[in-house]
């Protein structure tokens, strides 16, 4: 057995001396990814049945009630995403991401128990608050991996997402047949035991605490951290903006998608579950093998563009696919695309001090959050004005539309001029 590597002072393997990537601490790390993404999913299956129940049987308060409850699950992203990549900066990586594993743990176990919709829904706010602290999975990795290394890290992340999302609800509505509690029940218990090994197994990745560090109004407030960052990274704007983008689109086609199927070509559950796991396995191949071979061919630049050319490619294919066969080509383009966001968030991560990956983490985590409450509703808004006025020849209209948001998005990173990543603090010469 592999010896662990030395440690600094403030808990972090040095530099140049770095582990294997998948090192007992990063596999808890994604670990702590893949259970967010699966938590998040696992309860959908038998959301609508227990707030029908919940609710006396009311069809529209239970309608009114989950809307509320996919509402303030990003709204408490959103809120505290920036604060948490902060305190991560001031305190560690180590200590926030405990405190999340335990705070969804506690948080699942509070809705197992939730007597009435508005416990529930206060649940839910809660892990929206803590699940967000997930994220800052990038900025471990960016402390662990030299700038030039982390596309790979973040492909291993975007792939424990990608996983998560799809064998959550899978294992939900299995779970679900039993009893409609027990995929709450199934998500506490699973966030203990991450949170329990994390104890023994997380080191501290930081390594110096940023003792300078007091916080203030624009730590707090999401949207004065974003213009705050934006004023202290003006060579980043182009890229924050395309990031939004995509974001937007991701969350926009993900909730319109089912609908679009549905609608369009007769999908069945079965047949929406097929494709849904497709691209979500799919996309975590392609993260894990394609996003390092990607990079070392094309740089970073240019994988983020050709993967985000690549998805809206495929999105057109979608829009205009007359039967669900042509719909299956464009699927492999898609899964393609997948190394296109890896390379993105390693591009804006090269250029970010050490000392402030956590605060950066933390204002992603905002606009990604941001784009999460505004995508589905634009994207059914689109729906309903033009897509239902046109008949069903119009359906694929909200994905060309996403598709040509992706195209503005290239135009940004087009325009951004390549950056020589800069050297991580452990690296910089004495």
């Amino acid at each position: 057995m592999s010896q662990p590597a030395p440690m600094t002072r403030g808990g972090a393997p040095p530099r140049g001396s770095q582990p294997p990537l998948l090192t007992r601490s990063i596999s808890i790390v994604l670990a702590t990814v893949f259970l967010a993404c699966l938590s998040m999913g696992i309860v959908y299956p038998v959301l609508p049945k227990l707030a029908l129940t919940l609710e006396g049987g009311d069809t529209a308060r239970a309608a009114r009630s989950l809307t509320v409850f996919a509402v303030i699950y990003a709204m408490g992203q959103f809120a505290v995403g920036p604060l948490l990549g902060s305190l991560s900066d001031r305190f560690g990586r180590r200590p926030v991401l405990l405190l999340s594993n335990l705070g969804l743990a506690l948080d699942y176990l509070l809705m197992t128990l939730a007597p009435t919709m508005v416990w529930l829904i206060v649940g839910r706010a809660i892990s929206g608050v803590v699940g967000r602290a997930s994220f800052l999975a990038y900025a471990y990795i960016a402390d662990c991996l030299p700038a030039d290394k982390r596309i790979q890290g973040f492909g291993w992340i975007g792939a424990a997402a990608s996983v998560g999302a799809v064998v959550g609800p899978l294992l939900g509505g299995a779970l679900g047949e039993v009893h409609e509690r027990l995929p709450f029940a199934a998500a506490a218990m699973l966030s203990f035991i991450n949170w329990a090994s994390a104890i023994v197994l997380l080191r501290e990745s930081l390594p110096a605490k940023s003792a300078k560090l007091t916080l203030s109004w624009k730590h707090m407030n999401p949207l004065a951290a974003i213009w705050s960052f934006m004023k202290d990274y003006k060579e980043l704007r182009g890229l924050m903006v395309a990031g939004f983008l995509l974001e937007l689109c991701l969350a926009g086609v993900t909730v319109y998608l089912v609908l679009y199927t549905s609608n369009r070509y007769g999908f069945s559950a079965a047949q929406n579950g097929l494709l849904f796991a497709v691209l979500g396995f799919g996309d975590a191949i392609a993260q894990i093998r394609g996003t390092q071979l990607a990079a070392q061919w094309l740089g970073l630049k240019f994988t983020a563009i050709i993967g985000v050319g690549l998805r809206a490619a495929a999105l057109l294919i979608f829009a205009f696919a007359d039967n669900a066969t042509i719909l299956w080509c464009g699927v492999p383009l898609n899964l393609l695309g997948a190394v296109g966001g890896p390379a993105l968030i390693a591009t804006l991560s090269g250029q970010v001090t050490s000392e402030e990956q956590g605060r950066f983490t933390g204002v992603r985590s905002a606009i990604a959050a941001l784009a999460a409450m505004m995508g589905p509703p634009l994207m059914f808004g689109f729906f309903t004005t033009v897509s239902h006025q046109s008949g069903g020849a119009s359906l694929g209209a909200p994905l060309i539309a996403t598709a040509g948001l992706s195209l503005i998005a290239i135009v940004l990173m087009s325009l951004t001029p390549e950056f020589q990543l800069k050297p991580a603090r452990g690296d910089m010469p004495a």
